[in-house]
């Protein structure tokens, strides 16, 4: 199920991962961030001046230039004012989020699910990878949950791990739930996903034509068929 590197995908094309890590482990993030981006040369959006020190100056950015200290947050505004910084990186620059800001926004796990769509939305967009980086003493069960959905892989030392449970957000928001599973299905064993669109097709064809689609209605207590 898991799709450590090498993978079918070049290194590049890393795209809106999450990292978690352990803070006291000041190495983990580097070897991490390593085979995906040049960390010299990335985008930093952090209040914390002690993370990744070795990014410069000039390329790190606060919570509040990115719209992020808002509730909620406004996916356009923070994609708007992303868009540009990211696409003025050099070759091998991409985009690190150091996701303390969740922690003071009060609209909780959907915050973090509104800001996986735009993360999805900069790396195809810029083509740069987007790396959400989580503190693991820090982020909450909820939180934890909700970057399962929010993100399409993970990254550690030991390379890239695709995410069985992801979904994107076109289809969380407009596909109805059997779709949904089956592009997760798909995406755990790729022979699947062929099944996935014969699936859609044939039941596009049957709802709302066939008798047997429809929900039989339960019995009622003392009454005869």
């Amino acid at each position: 199920m898991a799709a450590p590197y090498p993978s079918t995908e070049p290194l590049a094309h890393c795209a809106n991962a999450a990292l978690f890590f352990d803070a006291d482990d000041t190495g983990f993030v580097r070897a991490a961030l390593h085979p995906v981006l040049q960390i010299d040369g990335a985008l930093l959006l952090t209040d914390d001046p002690d993370l990744l020190p070795e990014i410069p100056h000039g390329r790190r950015i606060g919570f509040d230039s990115a719209a992020l200290d808002r509730t909620p947050i406004d996916a356009e505004q923070v994609h708007a004012r992303l868009s540009p910084r990211l696409q003025e990186l050099g070759p091998g620059g991409g985009l690190v989020i150091d996701m303390g800001w969740a922690l003071a926004n009060t609209q909780g796990a959907t915050g973090l699910e509104t800001w996986g769509g735009v993360a999805e939305r900069l790396a195809q967009e810029c083509g740069r990878p987007v790396v959400s980086i989580y503190n693991q003493d820090l982020t909450i069960e909820e939180q934890m949950q909700a970057a399962f959905r929010a993100h399409r892989q993970f990254l550690a030392p030991s390379g890239r791990y695709e995410n069985p449970y992801w979904i994107p957000m076109a289809l969380q928001e407009a596909a109805p739930l059997d779709e949904q599973l089956s592009f997760m299905l798909g995406r755990v064993v790729p022979e699947y996903a062929d099944l996935r669109q014969r699936r859609r097709s044939g039941q596009m064809f049957a709802r709302g034509a066939t008798p047997s689609w429809l929900a039989k209605p339960g019995a009622v207590l003392g009454t005869q068929p």
